[in-house]
């Protein structure tokens, strides 16, 4: 028996070692680290021009110092359904991207109930429906209580909840840009 035990314990010590022995490597010297350039040394080459370039301000009219043209453009925009429309989708997109944004935060909830059944003296808790003080029994009544905590924190292990919530980010991106063509176009 003691024997048994030995040979299993040398075969756990074995095993053991031996993985923790695998886990070391050998590190060679590294070369040096690259420069990290700073953000007023990046640039783009002159051979790229942007989408923006060309295009105009989103308030073009406020360059012309205008107070007639104002108006009359902010009566436009502040009357236009379509802006409405494509405003009402960007705030679709923007509480859709907060709600999964929500999702990968501590989440707690808190839960009580109270029951109070009247029992019958013909069914299955007929003790129950007898008023007896002495034993805590207090009539045809019977009362149950619940209390409850719950917390979860979801790990995202594989990146799933992550990607959900770039996908949201992009489409709440592409209603802003649409709200910005929508406001243009008027």
């Amino acid at each position: 028996m003691i024997n048994r035990q030995l040979s299993r314990l040398l075969l756990c010590s074995i095993l053991g070692s031996t993985t923790l022995i695998s886990g070391c490597a050998l590190v060679r010297k590294d070369s040096a680290p690259h420069q990290q350039l700073k953000p007023e040394q990046i640039k783009l080459a002159d051979d790229i021009h942007l989408a923006s370039s060309g295009w105009p301000q989103a308030q073009w009219w406020k360059q012309l110092n205008d107070p007639q043209l104002d108006a009359l453009i902010q009566r436009t925009l502040s009357g236009s359904h379509t802006l409405a429309e494509a405003k009402l989708r960007e705030e679709k997109a923007q509480s859709q991207a907060d709600l999964l944004d929500a999702g990968s935060q501590l989440q707690v909830a808190a839960l009580g109930m109270l029951n109070r059944q009247r029992v019958s003296a013909n069914g299955f808790l007929s003790p129950y429906s007898m008023d007896a003080p002495a034993l805590g029994m207090d009539g045809p009544y019977y009362t149950e209580a619940t209390v409850g905590l719950f917390a979860g924190l979801d790990l995202d292990l594989w990146g799933v909840h992550r990607s959900a919530v770039a996908a949201a980010i992009g489409a709440h991106n592409a209603a802003l840009a649409e709200t910005a063509a929508v406001e243009l176009s008027l």
